[in-house]
Order: structure tokens, then sequence, then C-alpha cells
């Protein structure tokens, strides 16, 4: 696990999981106090999938793409 402080107060967190799972996955925390799900890669499905969870602690997808 990699954790990165930005200047502006962001952390970002790179998880990367077993090789046979191959899940990778970007958190950032913005200096607002939203959670960003960046990029999600799979295997099978390559999914990438955006998420937000708003201040408010609303979460949306923001893009969601499966690619065969």
């Amino acid at each position: 696990m990699l954790l990165q402080a930005t200047p502006y107060g962001a952390v970002k967190v790179l998880l990367q999981v077993t090789p046979y799972g191959a899940t990778q996955v970007l958190l950032q925390v913005t200096p607002y106090g939203a959670t960003q799900v960046l990029l999600q890669v799979i295997p099978y499905g390559a999914t990438w999938v955006l998420l937000q969870v708003t201040p408010y602690g609303a979460t949306r997808v923001i893009r969601n793409n499966f690619a065969p």
C-alpha cells in the first residue's frame, strides 16, 4: 500500500491486491472532504469506476465503463 500526502492536503492511497485479483484502487481524499475511487481494474471485466462521496455523505457514480 502506498500512502502519499499531497501539498494540498489530499491523501492518495494506491492499493494493489494479489496478481490473480489484479485489483488496483486509487483513493483520493480531497481538501473538501470528498472521497473518490479513481481507478479500479479487474482482469476479466476491465472495469473502470469513478465514484465520488460528496461532503454531504452522498455517493455517486461518475463513470462506469465495462470493456470486453
